[in-house]
């Protein structure tokens, strides 16, 4: 029963995939803290919180994210699974595993990111992160109105009597029919255009398209490696295409290993028999392209 459940499980998430890069962190009391990351370099960044106390992260658990979007990111708490020294529990609280995601966010040079995680230790994890300060507006107090005192009446007089005019003024002389038009055409304002500040949201939608669209011509001359096939290696290669403004690639750099250098090199080859690429959206001269291997793809 519990297999059958294992393989249910396993029908709903992504693909296996192996980490692009690993390490130990130095977090202070003594304490190493081992962190993985997997997926997309250049995604939206995701930090999985493991349970416990004592449990630790395993492969299965990249495989809750869309590795295409998210850059995944793995680590092994204080004292537990990879982490340095094992079971140590000095110096490790709910307040140090706080400190510790903070200075793994820090060290990966990531602004923001989305928590996810289950078991017991979120529920401990969260109520440790500060909210916002509530915005506490001013109160605004009723002035009184002002009393205006009525003005004294003013005494009505008479206006002093005119004196009479002896002659009649000589009416102006008409000078209107004495000026000439000006027959030159004005020209029109010349209106400077305004220059459109450019939407993220956009150049990321365009790149995104044309990575895709990179995904699928690389794939139409996929060719999986015998030695490969062979030992039943799998893997996600993650390789930065740097291309000119005609869209041919100018040079090609692994930036995400597979953890087998045959896969490696194959994902090189394909790319470049499957130049000339699509031309490029205009201004785009850097994309990473992931290349999957699956035995049963």
């Amino acid at each position: 029963m519990a297999v059958e459940q294992n393989e249910a499980i396993a029908d709903v998430l992504y693909p296996p995939l192996a980490p692009y890069r690993n390490g130990l962190l130095e977090v202070g009391g003594g304490h190493q803290i081992y962190f993985e990351e997997s997926g997309n370099p250049a995604g939206f960044p995701v930090l999985f919180v493991h349970g416990g106390p004592g449990s630790q992260t395993r492969p299965a658990h990249r495989r809750f994210f869309d590795p295409q979007f998210f850059r995944i990111v793995l680590f092994d708490q204080r004292g537990c699974g990879q982490s340095k020294p094992q079971a140590l529990l000095a110096d490790n609280t709910t307040s140090h595993l706080v400190a510790d995601m903070e200075r793994l966010r820090g060290h990966l040079n990531i602004n923001r990111w989305l928590l996810f995680g289950g078991s017991c230790k979120p529920e401990f994890v969260l109520p440790k992160i500060e909210p916002p300060a509530p915005v506490v507006e001013p109160k605004i107090e009723a002035r009184p109105e002002p009393k205006v005192e009525p003005l004294p009446p003013v005494a009505k007089t008479e206006p002093p009597p005119q004196p009479a005019i002896e002659r009649a003024l000589d009416p102006l002389p008409d000078t209107r029919s004495n000026v000439v038009p000006d027959a030159r055409p004005v020209p029109p304002a010349v209106v400077a255009p305004q220059s459109k500040a450019p939407d993220d949201n956009q150049e990321r939608a365009s790149t995104d398209r044309y990575t895709q669209l990179i995904s699928a011509w690389v794939r139409r001359k996929q060719e999986y490696p015998p030695a490969a096939i062979r030992r039943g290696w799998e893997g996600t290669t993650v390789v930065q295409l740097r291309l000119t403004a005609e869209g041919q690639v100018a040079d090609i750099v692994v930036v995400g290993k597979s953890g087998h250098d045959v896969l490696d090199e194959a994902a090189i080859k394909m790319v470049r028999s499957a130049a000339p690429l699509p031309t490029p959206p205009e201004g785009l001269r850097s994309v990473l392209v992931p290349i999957k291997f699956r035995l049963d793809s």
